[in-house]
């Protein structure tokens, strides 16, 4: 069951039909300029806009003055702090970095209505606010804004005149926010705490959803102390003239932790995960998995090691059916043909995808679409998951499944996460690693790192209103 919120503030109602393939330009212009659309798929056209020799075709495009446009791109880089992306090379940026590009690219046209699809994706707190900042800025010039959104209570902050609810295609509630917030189930839309433990009136259902889940994470020990994957005086840059991104990271991922991975947009998250996979070779340093120098195995050999699920599915999908996206992994490890079939069909299910079994993954959305590359990885029962993002575009009833799916994978010897989502590190990992610009700036058990205002202030990470709750409980009882 897919659940969609569609927030929508501004002074009027509009119909809009918008149809895309799987590698749609990132901004769609219709009615004169006046409708604009931001799509959750990132390529890197998306970005050219705002690159020194892209420049001109926006303004030819939409027939604004040059010096014009100028002076509106350089108030929407002010207003969200890009300035000093200008002619920086896009593939050095991270998913983040790149959404709030795109978003800028869309602002600069200044159109009267907007529609934005899941904005909030891949933005750590402080690009969050800043877009906020932005919407009320364009809503308290007239504009009328429309945002599709996973992330509620984000949404939620901008007080929507309306809030639209669907499920499988129909409508299930239209109305104004606190009348949404009594209607909605919050086993399968993530709400504020407050609003879920008014919601769920039985303390049992309370513990169930929120409670027990995380003591049970808290509590739980690394089965030993073996490490699976070492990174020892790590550092790296991209050549010579670049600048350094990771600056000597020492840390250890034992045998059975579930690992959370914050850190601001463009802080050297993935990049820290791809030299664990040979994606990417230290400048200095040493990664081991499993005892053995990285530098001394091929990504091949990686690959059958560990697994990696990539941030956007774009960068993964690629077979003509779901079908053979997911078996296209055991294959070209040798599985035996039984052993194909079971894993395949043990992935397929785990994530829901098996009814998309003979669709073009191309057909699909963006949220089923991350479905399948994480069941392309599944499949190949790898010891070690390693996954970036993993819960962007996702309903909330997805996202608990197949993390609760991941939490008990048999199997399975340690799990790292790269995510922005402070309620899924709380519920779902033992300890997280924080970095900043490069450098690992904390690590301990979540609510213990995630307790203290330094670290959320370094890894520009907001509190949400769970982690409020459990930090009030636990002052209660101390």
């Amino acid at each position: 069951m897919d659940l969609s919120h569609i927030a929508i503030k501004g002074p009027s109602a509009v119909r809009y039909n918008f149809t895309s393939g799987p590698h749609t330009a990132y901004r769609y212009v219709t009615s004169r300029y006046r409708l604009v659309r931001c799509y959750k798929t990132l390529t890197n056209r998306s970005l050219a806009a705002l690159s020194n020799k892209k420049l001109p075709l926006v303004w030819k495009n939409l027939n604004i003055p040059r010096d014009e446009m100028h002076r509106r791109i350089a108030d929407v880089l002010k207003q969200l702090q890009l300035e000093h992306y200008l002619g920086q090379a896009t593939f050095t940026l991270s998913g983040g970095q790149r959404q709030q590009i795109a978003a800028a690219g869309i602002l600069v046209m200044q159109p009267s209505i907007f529609l934005f699809d899941e904005p909030f994706a891949n933005l750590d707190s402080r690009a969050v606010d800043e877009l906020e900042g932005l919407i009320q800025g364009l809503l308290a010039k007239g504009s009328t804004v429309i945002i599709v959104e996973h992330r509620v209570e984000e949404a939620l902050r901008l007080n929507p005149d309306k809030v639209l609810l669907m499920r499988d295609g129909y409508q299930v509630f239209c109305g104004d926010t606190p009348e949404f917030l009594e209607i909605a189930d919050p086993t399968q839309v993530k709400l504020p705490i407050e609003s879920t433990l008014r919601t769920l009136a039985d303390p049992t259902q309370v513990q169930n959803l929120l409670i027990r889940p995380i003591i049970t994470r808290q509590n739980s020990k690394a089965e030993t102390n073996e490490p699976i994957l070492e990174f020892e005086d790590v550092y790296f840059r991209y050549n010579s003239y670049s600048e350094e991104i990771l600056h000597g990271i020492s840390c250890q991922i034992r045998r059975g932790e579930t690992i959370a991975l914050l850190g601001p947009n463009g802080s050297g998250k993935t990049t820290l995960v791809k030299q664990a996979l040979g994606l990417l070779r230290p400048t200095k340093g040493t990664v081991r998995i499993y005892g053995e120098d990285t530098h001394n195995l091929s990504v091949a050999q990686l690959a059958s090691r560990i697994g990696y699920v990539f941030q956007s599915p774009n960068a993964m999908l690629f077979a003509p059916s779901v079908r053979k996206e997911v078996s296209f992994g055991p294959e070209n490890l040798h599985f035996s043909p039984e052993r194909i079939k079971g894993a395949v069909q043990e992935a397929e299910e785990a994530l829901n995808v098996a009814e998309f079994g003979t669709r073009s993954p191309f057909s699909l959305s963006f949220g089923q679409q991350k479905l399948v590359s994480i069941s392309s990885v599944l499949s190949m029962q790898s010891k070690m998951l390693l996954l970036d993002e993993p819960t962007t575009g996702q309903d909330y009833r997805s996202y608990i499944s197949f993390m609760e799916y991941l939490r008990s994978m048999p199997g399975l010897d340690a799990l790292l996460i790269i995510t922005h989502d402070l309620d899924l590190a709380l519920r779902f990992t033992q300890r997280v690693l924080l970095l900043k610009e490069g450098n690992l700036v904390g690590d301990g058990p979540p609510l213990q790192e995630l307790a203290d205002p330094a670290s959320l202030k370094e890894g520009n990470l907001r509190p949400t209103s769970l982690l409020q709750h459990l930090l009030a409980e636990r002052n209660a009882v101390a």
